[in-house]
């Protein structure tokens, strides 16, 4: 699940830190404000449609509202749709909202929109699955209003969820496996200069993963925002953890730049958290103040992501 970094990599990390210039980009244009108020507001609506497992009618609504409210924001949204399981009973579908960039180099970020299936709980997943679109989709409010450097992709995935008690290679992250095919066959993939998953961003006692897949300048861009937003007392250096989630299809595909904006433990400490696939991952156990927190790291990232090559 997790491993220790090496120690010396990481102390060179924090000194490189606590030194002045040292490590920073090229000057950055103030990261646009993030209206968490508006993100809760998304983030209850989409808990009030009830468990939205792929293929449901609940799923299907979440995905309208989505849609809607990108285009309300004047962004160009595609949608790609593919059959859940080989039977081809059910159906899903992926959001793509696009924001046009001087450079047709992609930044993608990602999240899922759908609940784990479940015949004996209520699983809304307030954090799980619905924080994560709340962000984006006010980050890719955010983003319509301002020229970007590269061209901006934001992705809310469908058929996230495993069938079964884990993520393998053939359950699971169906509709992130679907889109980098899709962006595979279009030549799309070989354009994307980083990948941003958002995904479990609004628990009370917030917990950033480190992610295992992410490579050492990955590690320190994030350190490095991580560190600019106050946020590094919710951040281990020292203990890196292998996340499977919407990510990895893009990893399998050839995208070596990934970043993951994730709290892998919900309801305490140690992953997953007592609260993770669970009925009581509900609207009592976000928070709004974590969601802005969140938000500015995002939207930090986003810029330094912009100034960076």
């Amino acid at each position: 699940m997790s491993r220790l970094c090496g120690l010396p990599a990481a102390l060179c990390l924090i000194a490189c830190l606590s030194l002045p210039g040292c490590g920073k980009s090229r000057p950055l244009a103030p990261p646009a404000e993030f209206d968490s108020q508006r993100a809760f507001r998304d983030l209850k609506a989409l808990v009030a449609l009830g468990p939205r497992p792929a293929g449901s009618e609940a799923a299907a609504k979440a995905r309208r509202y989505l849609e809607a409210e990108l285009r309300r924001a004047g962004l160009t949204v595609e949608t790609l749709p593919f059959q859940l399981s080989s039977g081809g009973e059910r159906e899903g579908a992926d959001l793509v909202a696009i924001v046009p960039g001087a450079s047709k180099q992609m930044i993608v970020f990602v999240t899922h929109f759908d609940t784990k299936r479940s015949a004996i709980r209520v699983l809304v997943e307030a954090n799980a699955a619905a924080s994560g679109p709340a962000l984006l989709l006010e980050i890719a409010r955010n983003a319509a209003k301002h020229p970007s450097s590269a061209t901006l992709a934001f992705a809310f995935v469908d058929g996230s969820q495993p069938l079964g008690d884990a993520i393998t290679e053939s359950d699971g992250l169906v509709g992130s496996r679907a889109l980098v095919r899709e962006w595979d066959r279009t030549s799309r993939l070989a354009q994307i200069r980083a990948v941003v998953l958002v995904e479990s961003v609004a628990d009370p006692d917030l917990q950033l993963a480190n992610e295992a897949a992410t490579g050492p300048d990955e590690r320190l861009l994030f350190a490095r925002v991580v560190n600019a937003v106050d946020l590094w007392s919710t951040y281990d250096l020292y203990t890196t953890i292998r996340v499977h989630s919407d990510q990895d299809p893009f990893l399998l595909g050839g995208v070596r730049r990934v970043y993951t904006v994730l709290d892998p433990a919900h309801g305490g400490r140690t992953p997953p958290g007592s609260l993770r696939a669970s009925d009581l991952d509900d609207i009592s156990h976000v928070s709004e103040m974590t969601l802005t927190r969140t938000g500015a790291l995002t939207e930090r990232l986003l810029a330094e992501l912009q100034s960076s090559k």
